[in-house]
Formats: C-alpha cells, sequence, structure tokens
C-alpha cells in the first residue's frame, strides 16, 4: 500500500525597521523572505487498517540544491547544511544616521523585550553605549 509523504512549506519574513528617533517604526532595507520545508511521513497500523503520520521535520529533499530545505526568495540568509545547526537572516547595515545611547541596564532591557541586535562600537566605562539599533522582525505564518 502506498502511503503519501505530507509537504509544506512556510515562509518567514524578516522586516527591518528603526527603532526609536524620529523615524521610529520606518523601514530601513527591504524584507528578507525564505521558505523552510517539512515533511510528515506515515506509516500503516495493519489491526485497524489507518495510517499514522509521525512529527513534520525539516525535509531537505526540498528547496535549492545548494540550500536543501530552504529556498531564498530575497535578501541574505546564514543558512544550515544539516540538521542541529542554526540559521539565520544577515540584517542589512542600516547605515549610520540613527543612534542611540542606552544605560547597559537600558541595553539589556531592550534585547531582552525584541531579540534585538545591537552593534556597539564605544562603551564608556559602564554609563553609556553607543552605537546603530536595528530590530529586525521575523512574521511566521
Amino acid at each position: 500500500m502506498y502511503i503519501p509523504v505530507k509537504q509544506q512549506a512556510r515562509t518567514v519574513t524578516a522586516k527591518y525597521v528603526i527603532a526609536g528617533g524620529d523615524k521610529n517604526g520606518q523601514q530601513f532595507a527591504p524584507d528578507s523572505q525564505i521558505q523552510v520545508f517539512y515533511a510528515q511521513t506515515g506509516s500503516l497500523n495493519v489491526a485497524n487498517n489507518t495510517i499514522t503520520y509521525g512529527n513534520w521535520q525539516w525535509d531537505q529533499t526540498a528547496g535549492d540544491s545548494t540550500t536543501p530545505g530552504f529556498k531564498v526568495i530575497s535578501g541574505s540568509w546564514s543558512l544550515p547544511k544539516e540538521a542541529g545547526q542554526t540559521w539565520q537572516v544577515n540584517v542589512p547595515d542600516p547605515g549610520n544616521e540613527y543612534h542611540v545611547e542606552l544605560s547597559a541596564q537600558g541595553l539589556a532591557n531592550i534585547e531582552k523585550a525584541l531579540g534585538t541586535n545591537y552593534a556597539y562600537p564605544q562603551v564608556a566605562a559602564d554609563v553609556t553605549t553607543k552605537g546603530t539599533l536595528t530590530r529586525a522582525k521575523l512574521l511566521l505564518p
């Protein structure tokens, strides 16, 4: 008996917006999108003649040949070559126009709340961190 494999793709969108200042909420770069592919295999229960499907698994048989399991739609991504490795979007440089100054505690609060990527080229001894603040929102369907 043939048992079909269920397959699905999910699109992940990263939006790049400015956090804070007079340009708060404005997009500073085009969205990045990627599709992630999943498969679910089934088995036949001969006792009651029903098919039972297992958990969804990352499907490396689908997607692009150079990035199995993924299809890059737009943007730049660091992708794994095997299961268990992490993957991420490469956030574009927002430029140097927008700067913030935060205390160490303020920075920690933002990172905790927003999952922020924060580059800080200068630190003034435990008082203020200066740098460019960017926030990448991942949208899952």
